[in-house]
């Protein structure tokens, strides 16, 4: 995660400088899908919408990348974006850990991210990543969580 994050930091600075009218709108209508999807997996007991939301969200994450126009910071990022899927589905955290506690963090924290990007503010695009995976961290209580025997991904 603390990769991802400096390379997503990285993308959305670049992809500020990128993106189109089009491309914003391709972004917000991305979060326009999360919306319902994010609130029924985060007050879910069961977590519904989990593998919906994942879809969502990594879809968003790597169009964010790939208007960056860096091909290999893309392809840094969907793979951290594939191994962090992998280490969430293989220790089931989320249905141990307070994710993003309030009911629209994540779809508020993009939708600061696209703002940004349609004004072509590079510091502010970075920031609003930096603290879009901030808060996923802080919701992510891994040393309670995970056994002593875990392995890293």
């Amino acid at each position: 995660y603390a990769v991802r994050v400096q390379l997503e930091k990285m993308a959305a600075a670049l992809a500020a400088q990128n993106a189109t009218r089009k491309d914003v709108a391709d972004l917000e209508h991305l979060v326009e899908k999360e919306r319902p999807i994010y609130q029924k997996f985060i007050t879910s007991g069961l977590r519904k919408g989990l593998s919906e939301y994942h879809e969502l969200n990594e879809a968003l994450h790597l169009r964010i990348a790939k208007l960056s126009g860096n091909g290999v910071l893309y392809e840094q990022i969907e793979g951290l974006l594939q191994k962090c899927r992998i280490y969430l589905i293989l220790f089931d955290t989320y249905d141990q850990m307070d994710f993003n506690p309030s009911p629209m963090a994540s779809p508020l924290e993009h939708e600061e991210i696209i703002s940004r990007l349609s004004q072509g503010d590079s510091q502010g695009a970075e920031e609003a990543m930096l603290n879009h995976l901030n808060s996923t961290m802080d919701g992510m209580d891994f040393d309670i969580v995970m056994p002593d025997d875990h392995i890293t991904i």
